[in-house]
């Protein structure tokens, strides 16, 4: 059952990536004839799974867990037990973060569709995992922090 926290993200990203793709495809495959037509079809699918997948992320609270999904076609996820976490601050990713799910040597996962802010929770294991919060890195911490510390929230959050 969902219930408490909830933040969607969009970004047009995927699109603009996807319709460039597309149109170099497109050209290349009008140019050149020698392309075979299932490689040529396949490529054309790429952008379209691309903007199904990464178009948008949402956060939410699913019950003793957080749940990451990258979508509208949400294929792929990830379920955060809080009972696994240790600690939560919150955080700004940089250009080597990018978009999508990435691995940084030293830093661990990282969750993030667009922008900047993040919280990085870091398990009782050691391992950390950074999340994409968009605008809302505060409210964020804020909801990791009341499930997995019980501390109370800020006033005003």
């Amino acid at each position: 059952m969902k219930r408490g926290y909830r933040n969607v993200q969009h970004s047009p990203l995927p699109l603009i990536i996807g319709l460039v793709f597309a149109g170099i495809v497109g050209f290349a495959g009008h140019s050149a004839s020698a392309v075979p037509t299932i490689v040529f079809v396949l490529a054309l699918l790429a952008p379209v799974a691309l903007i199904l997948l990464f178009s948008s992320f949402v956060v939410e609270e699913d019950g003793d867990a957080l749940q990451l999904a990258f979508g509208p076609l949400p294929l792929i996820r990830k379920r955060v037990r809080y009972a696994d976490l240790a600690a939560v601050r919150e955080t700004r990713t940089d250009l080597l973060d990018g978009f999508g799910i990435h691995w940084v040597p030293g830093r661990g996962w990282t969750w993030n569709l667009i922008g900047f802010a993040a919280v990085e929770v870091t398990y009782r294991n050691g391992h950390t995992l950074r999340i994409g919060a968009g605008r809302d890195a505060r409210g964020l911490a804020e909801h990791l922090r009341q499930r997995i510390l019980g501390e109370p929230a800020a006033p005003g959050v």
